[in-house]
């Protein structure tokens, strides 16, 4: 089961999400976020078996910055996917639906941090296609930005000049 991060009920995210113009197109985001998600198979299953314990595998969820808040928690998405919420972190983004940013570094949103059976993280784009549109999950596909793989720089932090002999690693 998901980790329920989010404080409100399955009731009211719906209607936030009825409430909310919703900023991609349904194909056109089940499509790309398809596309997204084999790029990040191709990445997990270039791992060696002892990198993924218990056959698990990290993905990261990037959420619209317009639906970064608590309220919008793609809890359905997640569990329909097969995937479980271990964290959540602040990122920077350039939303492809909009070329109005207004800074250089892009626009602040958050990235889930999920983990799934490497079987489940491949099976994504075929669960993404058979979504229907009109549903909670549909319209939770419509605002994601993107479904990437963590790489080992995700993982690992390099060190820097304060922690001279400490790494952070991320499991």
């Amino acid at each position: 089961m998901t980790t329920n991060i989010s404080s409100y009920n399955l009731s009211e995210r719906q209607v936030q999400l009825d409430l909310s113009v919703l900023p991609y197109d349904f194909e056109e985001n089940v499509k790309t976020l398809s596309e997204q998600a084999r790029q990040a198979w191709n990445d997990v299953q270039d791992l060696e078996a002892s990198a993924c314990p218990d056959n698990k595998a990290q993905i990261t969820i990037t959420m619209h910055p317009s639906f970064a808040s608590q309220i919008y928690f793609p809890e359905e998405f997640l569990l329909v996917m097969g995937l479980d919420c271990v964290g959540v972190r602040q990122v920077q983004c350039f939303p492809r639906d909009t070329s109005s940013c207004d800074t250089e570094d892009g626009e602040i949103t958050v990235a889930l941090v999920c983990v799934g059976k490497r079987q489940d993280i491949q099976a994504i784009p075929g669960k993404l296609e058979k979504v229907v549109s009109d549903t909670l999950v549909g319209k939770q596909i419509r605002t994601i930005e993107s479904i990437e793989a963590v790489s080992i720089y995700d993982r690992l932090d390099i060190p820097n000049d304060y922690f001279e002999d400490h790494f952070l690693v991320g499991v």
